[in-house]
């Protein structure tokens, strides 16, 4: 996947963030656009009868990332509309790691970190990322290498050199400091997946939906709820996709919340599998996006925006 990452990072069109924007689309890799070209995710096929829309998606990210990029970056834009992508094969569990980390801050109705404004920092933080990844490639290649040594000694004189000296260690331990200071900065436990999730983690889910809603609300935009399936609730030999989906769908309509339900689109279809490259649990392939756009932008016509004042769409919803 090639695209152009725009002023603060996410995937948009150069020049998005100097424009008026009607909607913004929030998720993790689906709305990202993962797995097909650039032009074919959903977010891009709004756009093209929605010029005003941005995507704020990233991959791996939960809803209490997804809050996050709410407060920092849409402030700025005030948006008629958010989207808020709900995807049900991980963003629960995804939550359930991030709420060890610095993220579970923006359930707190003033906290923000001002990320709009300190693009030059983040750059700085994402290069020292970058070298940090690749010094650890680098070390795995060297200790493949070392196994080469010992099978042929004679081979490699210049590289004993380098293990009597104990550069190897050396590097070896910067690396895992480097990693160490990391998750001392707040990287989450790594939590087994469990697609069945307590009452706890729904509870914290509704203090998500409601601080984005709250904040949507304060400049005056609406907030729709996406619910996108996973390929298990289609797959009869396996699991029947997120067991909490009635749950999921009651906290979103208990806060009045609009829903656009993909499964019930998916579910319309002769072979819902046939949207899933290779038939296989992956992302959409390209008919599934299409069809994901096709059923916003049959919501978004009915609900005649952005043609509507806000408050008249909000009431049509």
């Amino acid at each position: 996947m090639t695209y152009y990452s725009g002023e603060h990072g996410f995937s948009n069109p150069k020049g998005m963030w100097n424009r008026n924007i009607d909607i913004a689309v929030v998720g993790d890799s689906f709305v990202h656009g993962a797995c097909v070209p650039l032009e074919a995710g959903f977010v891009s096929l709004i756009r093209q009868r929605y010029p005003g829309t941005i995507n704020l998606g990233n991959d791996g990210i939960g809803p209490l990332l997804e809050l996050g990029i709410v407060k920092e970056y849409l402030p700025a834009l005030k948006p008629r509309l958010v989207l808020w992508s709900y995807f049900e094969g991980n963003d629960l569990h995804d939550m359930s790691k991030e709420k060890y980390t610095l993220a579970k801050h923006y359930l707190e109705s003033s906290f923000t970190q001002w990320l709009i404004n300190q693009q030059e920092d983040i750059d700085r933080a994402i290069m020292a990322h970058i070298e940090l990844a690749v010094a650890a490639r680098t070390l795995t290649a060297k200790f493949l290498a070392f196994s080469d040594v010992l099978r042929h000694p004679l081979r490699h004189l210049s590289t004993w050199e380098r293990i009597i000296k104990l550069s190897y260690l050396s590097d070896a331990v910067k690396v895992a400091l480097s990693r160490i200071d990391r998750r001392s900065e707040g990287l989450g436990p790594d939590i087994p997946y469990n697609p069945y999730m307590s009452e706890g983690d729904l509870e914290l889910f509704r203090q998500v939906l409601t601080q984005a809603y709250e904040t949507i609300r304060g400049w005056g935009g609406t907030m729709v709820f996406l619910y996108l399936p996973q390929y298990e609730r289609y797959q009869p030999s396996v699991q029947k996709g997120q067991p909490d989906r009635e749950k999921i769908l009651e906290i979103v309509r208990s806060l009045n919340i609009p829903v656009i339900d993909i499964h019930a689109a998916f579910e319309r279809l002769p072979d819902p599998l046939e949207v899933f490259p290779f038939r296989l649990p992956t992302h959409y392939n390209q008919q599934g996006y299409q069809l994901v756009a096709d059923e916003i932008v049959r919501f978004l016509d009915r609900a005649e925006f952005p043609a509507a004042e806000v408050e008249g769409f909000a009431s049509r919803l």
